[in-house]
């Protein structure tokens, strides 16, 4: 039986699959400041919000191996932040599970 984080990470792949027919540039921020439990909401938005304020969106720092399961490959590199939708998922221990839409406009 698959470990219950690889559990997590297939449900959330597959969501974001379902809701996206084309999967728009992803990244990771529990690499860049750890895992916050249930304080990962508002650190991952002020985190995100302070890089497109500086005009970027943040790579995925650690990210070496793609899972075919998954079928996602997060972006490895800061890119140039572009205006319009992100969406923000905190998908975590105990069920707390939801998702953030962020419009941004420069």
């Amino acid at each position: 039986m698959p470990r219950p984080a690889r559990l997590n990470d297939l449900g959330e792949a597959a969501g974001m699959r379902r809701v996206f027919p084309e999967l728009p540039l992803v990244c990771g921020l529990k690499a860049t400041i750890g895992h916050t439990l249930g304080a990962c909401g508002v650190n991952e938005l002020a985190l995100f919000a302070a890089a497109l304020q500086a005009g970027f969106m943040p790579g995925t720092p650690g990210f070496e191996d793609e899972d075919p399961a998954l079928q996602i490959r997060p972006s490895t590199a800061a890119s140039p932040a572009q205006a319009g939708a992100y969406v923000l998922n905190y998908f975590g221990f105990g069920g707390h599970n939801s998702a953030l839409l962020l419009d941004w406009q420069p």
